[in-house]
């Protein structure tokens, strides 16, 4: 049974089999341009689907198996540049993924496994600046992370233990002075602590002692 429906925004068409859809599917939008295509088998995704930006060119594409998103997925921006490739693995992102600022350079890379990220993590601001860098374990930063200020100057830098900042921790605002300096035990501020203005002066209210990510300010004898 062929089946339409037009809900003044889309309009798809497709078929029904025992009440499930089967086969090929479209749906287009109010103005009539293709919005998606694909096939569904017993009622999920199977194959090949593709969608459209409003003047035509590919926003993404990829294959799903039983429903679930299978293999490379790439996605494009509006102007037709590459915005992304995503692997996935039975609906999971797996492996490497990248995407693109608009303008065709690397905004993000990594890699994940099952769904999770692992190994080397970059992130990159127009102009090719180090946005972030560091490395993921099972889904968590672990180890050396820094991050940076789209003109290359460094904005942050810590380590990360399971996913948690641990030890020496550093940042700066983005017109060059220093922000805050302390350490870190089990992601919570511990120990002396300095804080600075924009302007350069101490910020004495946030300053001071941490225990346990509390602020202990010192009492007038």
């Amino acid at each position: 049974m062929r089946w339409h429906v037009a809900n003044g925004a889309h309009r798809t068409e497709g078929q029904f089999d025992e009440g499930l859809r089967e086969r090929l599917w479209s749906t287009w939008r109010s103005d009539g341009s293709a919005l998606c295509r694909g096939a569904y088998q017993r009622g999920l995704r199977e194959g090949d689907w593709c969608a459209w930006h409003t003047d035509g060119v590919v926003a993404r594409e990829g294959a799903y198996i039983a429903g679930r998103r299978h293999d490379l997925w790439r996605s494009w921006h509006a102007n037709g540049q590459l915005a992304s490739e995503l692997h996935h693995l039975h609906g999971l992102r797996h492996g490497t993924w990248k995407r693109w600022h608009r303008n065709g350079e690397l905004a993000e890379q990594g890699e994940r496994m099952s769904g999770q990220l692992i190994g080397a993590f970059g992130a990159w601001h127009l102009g090719g600046a180090s946005r972030a860098s560091g490395e993921y374990h099972l889904g968590r930063r672990s180890g050396p992370w820094r991050l940076g200020f789209g003109d290359g100057r460094p904005q942050a830098e810590g380590t990360f233990v399971d996913g948690r900042l641990e030890g020496w921790w550093t940042e700066s605002w983005d017109t060059g002075g220093r922000k805050s300096e302390g350490e870190y035990r089990s992601g919570l501020r511990e120990g002396p602590w300095n804080f600075w203005h924009r302007d350069g002066s101490q910020d004495a209210a946030r300053s001071g002692l941490y225990s346990d990510g509390t602020h202990r300010p010192e009492r007038d004898a």
